[in-house]
């Protein structure tokens, strides 16, 4: 089943990276993550499918499937996406925010984030809010 954001896993050394829109995953070093933001300009997080695909190919990245723990990692963070959206579809009556609620962190790295912000700064992991 496609997932409906990209993802960016710091697992070990290597980063877990998973295609938006696509089934796709590959574990790859951070190095390799660069090099292919660098052939395109952008996040890897904003790239589809067939660009990562030919910007592995061309610069000879070899695509590594993930192994199992891997894969499994990767799917417990689309299912914890899925859940939180069809909680965020159910209507819940609205409280005046408390300063708890303005506090936002990365689900990655920890860091503190603007609540506003699609990506974090420290380590560029997509933000869901």
């Amino acid at each position: 089943m496609p997932r409906k954001s990209a993802r960016r896993i710091a697992y070990g050394k290597d980063i877990l990276f998973g295609i938006a829109g696509s089934s796709l995953a590959f574990s790859l070093k951070p190095r390799d993550i660069a090099r292919i933001e660098a052939f395109y300009g952008r996040k890897a997080e904003l790239l589809k499918e067939a660009e990562v695909v030919t910007a592995m190919s061309t610069l000879h990245i070899k695509q590594v499937p993930l192994d199992a723990a891997e894969q499994a990692q990767l799917d417990q963070i689309d299912l914890l996406e899925a859940e939180k959206i069809a909680s965020s579809e159910t209507p819940t009556p609205q409280s005046a925010p408390s300063p708890v609620q303005e506090t936002f962190f990365c689900t990655n790295c920890g860091a503190r984030v603007n609540k506003r912000a699609r990506f974090c700064e420290s380590c560029g992991t997509q933000l869901f809010f």
